[in-house]
């Protein structure tokens, strides 16, 4: 099982989940409570078929990732280091 802590920065404090954290409800109530100032969240993202489609993302899989880091109740940035 993933751990979760949140660092203190002087931009405030900042909590990092990795790609299919955000779809692991435990991890997601744990970043709620930590109450962080902001969620980083750093993925890779591709399709089952290899493809990096930025259209593909925005129509299908953009919403979800979206509705899964506001349940984390923090500012967040996505970061997909693909396409």
């Amino acid at each position: 099982r993933s751990s979760t802590a949140v660092a203190r920065t002087p931009f405030g404090s900042i909590l990092f989940l990795i790609c299919g954290d955000l779809f692991d409800s435990g991890l997601v109530e744990r970043a709620r409570k930590l109450d962080p100032d902001w969620l980083i969240v750093p993925l890779a993202r591709s399709f089952d078929d290899g493809s990096t489609s930025q259209r593909r993302w925005d129509m299908k899989e953009k919403r979800a990732y979206f509705g899964q880091a506001r349940r984390c109740g923090a500012r967040t940035l996505l970061v997909n280091n693909l396409d």
